[in-house]
C-alpha cells in the first residue's frame, strides 16, 4: 500500500505539474494576441505576462540578442508574422525607480519619432533551496520592456564621413526626425539624458525613433532644472555642466543633440568648422547630381545648429523650438533655390527675360566658386561654370578693383539686358550682393557683383586663330567674320563707343 500511496502521490504530483504547465501554455496563448492589439490601437500598452516574453524570445536565448545597452540586453521576439523587441534588464543593474520612470516615459511619449511601446513586465521569481539543513530563499527580479522591432537597428551602424555611406537626403531626414522627437519630449517636460546614436533606432524607411529612456528625468511645469547624485550617461555626449555639477536641464539634451548631428554630418564627434563641413559635402553632392548642390543650404544650417548646440555655455545653446524653426527655414530656402534653378533654365530657353539672381544660387551652382569649376580668368574677372539640372551656364565674378564704379556696373547690366541677338552672348541675369561680415577687430563689408551668360562650349575665338594653311576652312572663317560684324552693328545701335571703351576692362575675359 505504501508503494501504491507513493505511486499515487507521484501521479498527483505529475498531474499538478502538467496542470501548471497547461495553465502557463494557456496563459501564453491568450497573451499572444495582446501585442498585436496594441499595434492595431485597440489596446493600450500595459503589463505583459512574463511567460509570454520568455516564450517569444526562446527563454531569452543568447541567439536572440540583437543589441546591448549599459544596463540591459535586447532580444528579438517573434509573434506570428511580426517581430518585437524585448529589453531585459540585467539583475545587477536594476534600479526600480529608473525602470518606473522609463515605463512612465514610454506610456506618455507617443510620437512618430519615438519608439512604439507595447508593454512592460515586473516579475519576481522565488525559489527555496535547502543548504546545510537551512532553507534559503532566492528571489530573481526580472524587469522587461517590449516595443516595436526596428529592422535597421541603431544609428551608430550608419555613422560615416561625407565621402561614403548614406547620401545627404536620408541623413537630413534622420537629423530632422531626431529633432522633432526631442522637441516633442521637451514639450512633455521630459529630459532624455542619454541621446546618442545607439539610443536612436531606424525603421524600414530610415525614419529615426528615440528610445532607451532608462536615465530620463521629468521636469515639473515650473522647474527649469534638477540635479543628480552623480554623473551618468554616455561619455562624449554628456554636457560639460552636467559632468561638473550634475545639474540637469533641457540644454543637457541640446548638447547631446549637437554631438550627434556632428557625427551624422562628418562621421565623428569632434568639432569641424562649418566651411570644412561644406567642403566635404560639396564634393559628394556634385558627384551625385549637379542640381543637388543647392542642398548645401541644408548642410550649412545643420552644421550651424550642431556648432551652436555644443557650446560650453548652456544659456547660449538654442532650444528645440528654435532648432525646428531653423530647419524649416532651410527647407523653404532649398525649395526656393530649386524654383530659381527652373527660372534660369527657362531664361536660357527664351521663356523669361533676364532677371536678378540670388547670391545663394550662384554660390551653389559654382560649387562655392570652386577652382574646379573655373573656366576663365582676366585681370578683373573670374568666370565659373554653373551647373544646372541638365545644362550649364557661365558665371562671371567681378574682382571689385579699387575705385570700382557701381553706376558703371549697373549701366553694363542695362546694356546687356537690351542686347539680344544671335551673335551676342545670351545674358541671363545678374547679382548685386552686399553683406557685413565680422572681422577680427571690426565689421567688414562683403560685396559681390556677378553676371550670368550662356555657356559656350567651344570657348573664345583666340583658340582658333591660325594661318591659312591650318585650322578652320574659309567658309567657317567667313561665317565667324560675318557674325561678329552683325553683332557689332547691334551693339553700336545700343550704346555709344566712348562708354564701350570705358566698360571694356570690366567685361573682358
Amino acid at each position: 500500500m505504501l508503494v501504491e500511496t507513493e505511486t499515487d502521490d507521484r501521479a498527483v504530483a505529475v498531474m499538478d505539474k502538467d496542470a501548471a504547465v497547461f495553465d502557463k501554455v494557456n496563459t501564453v496563448s491568450m497573451e499572444l494576441d495582446v501585442p498585436e492589439c496594441i499595434f492595431e490601437g485597440s489596446k493600450k500598452p500595459g503589463n505583459l505576462c512574463y511567460q509570454l516574453l520568455r516564450f517569444i524570445t526562446g527563454n531569452f536565448s543568447d541567439e536572440q540578442i540583437i543589441g546591448k545597452t549599459g544596463f540591459a540586453n535586447i532580444f528579438k521576439g517573434t509573434l506570428g508574422l511580426r517581430n518585437v523587441a524585448v529589453k531585459s534588464y540585467r539583475s545587477i543593474h536594476i534600479d526600480d525607480q529608473k525602470f518606473h520612470n522609463e515605463v512612465i516615459v514610454m506610456l506618455l511619449a507617443q510620437h512618430k519619432n519615438i519608439v512604439k511601446y507595447l508593454g512592460y513586465c515586473s516579475h519576481t521569481e522565488i525559489e527555496v533551496f535547502e543548504v546545510e539543513g537551512k532553507f534559503v530563499i532566492d528571489a530573481t527580479r526580472e524587469r522587461v520592456l517590449c516595443f516595436e522591432y526596428l529592422r535597421n537597428g541603431s544609428l551608430d551602424g550608419y555613422v560615416s564621413d561625407a565621402s561614403c555611406g548614406l547620401e545627404w537626403r536620408p541623413r537630413y531626414q534622420i537629423i530632422r526626425g531626431i529633432c522633432e522627437g526631442l522637441h516633442y519630449l521637451h514639450g512633455e517636460r521630459i529630459v532624455h539624458l542619454d541621446l546618442n546614436p545607439t539610443s536612436i533606432l531606424l525603421d524600414d524607411n530610415m525614419v529615426p525613433k528615440l528610445g532607451d529612456f532608462y536615465l530620463s528625468r521629468f521636469l515639473g511645469e515650473n522647474e527649469s532644472q534638477t540635479t543628480a547624485t552623480s554623473s551618468f550617461g554616455t561619455r562624449g555626449y554628456m554636457a560639460p555642466e552636467f559632468l561638473d555639477t550634475q545639474v540637469i536641464t533641457f540644454k543637457s539634451d541640446i548638447y547631446s543633440l549637437g554631438v550627434t548631428i556632428t557625427e551624422i554630418l562628418i562621421g565623428h564627434k569632434h568639432y569641424s568648422a562649418i566651411e570644412n563641413v561644406l567642403e566635404c559635402w560639396k564634393n559628394r553632392l556634385l558627384h551625385m547630381s549637379s542640381a543637388d548642390m543647392v542642398l548645401l543650404e541644408q548642410v550649412r544650417v545643420c552644421a550651424e545648429i550642431s556648432s551652436a548646440c555644443i557650446g560650453d555655455d548652456p544659456d547660449k545653446r538654442p532650444d528645440m523650438r528654435r532648432i525646428i524653426e531653423m530647419l524649416d527655414e532651410a527647407e523653404n530656402n532649398v525649395d526656393a533655390l530649386y524654383v530659381e534653378l527652373d527660372v534660369i533654365e527657362c531664361i536660357l530657353e527664351g521663356g523669361k527675360e533676364p532677371s536678378i539672381l540670388s547670391h545663394q544660387i550662384l554660390l551653389f551652382i559654382t560649387g562655392i566658386f570652386s577652382r574646379e569649376q573655373e573656366i576663365g580668368r582676366s585681370e578683373y574677372t573670374i568666370t565659373y561654370r554653373g551647373i544646372l539640372r541638365q545644362r550649364s551656364i557661365a558665371v562671371k565674378r567681378l574682382l571689385m578693383p579699387i575705385g570700382f564704379n557701381e553706376q558703371m556696373f549697373q549701366n553694363q547690366v542695362k546694356t546687356m539686358m537690351l542686347a539680344q541677338h544671335k551673335n551676342i552672348v545670351q545674358f541671363l541675369g545678374y547679382c548685386s550682393y552686399n553683406q557685413q561680415e565680422a572681422g577680427e577687430f571690426d565689421m567688414a563689408d562683403m560685396r559681390e557683383r556677378l553676371t550670368c551668360f550662356e555657356d559656350l562650349s567651344n570657348g573664345s575665338l583666340d583658340r582658333y586663330v591660325l594661318d591659312a594653311s591650318l585650322g578652320l576652312e574659309w567658309s567657317v572663317r567667313y561665317q565667324i567674320i560675318k557674325g561678329i560684324c552683325e553683332g557689332l552693328t547691334l551693339s553700336s545701335r545700343k550704346q555709344d563707343c566712348s562708354w564701350r571703351t570705358q566698360t571694356y576692362q570690366y567685361t573682358a575675359g
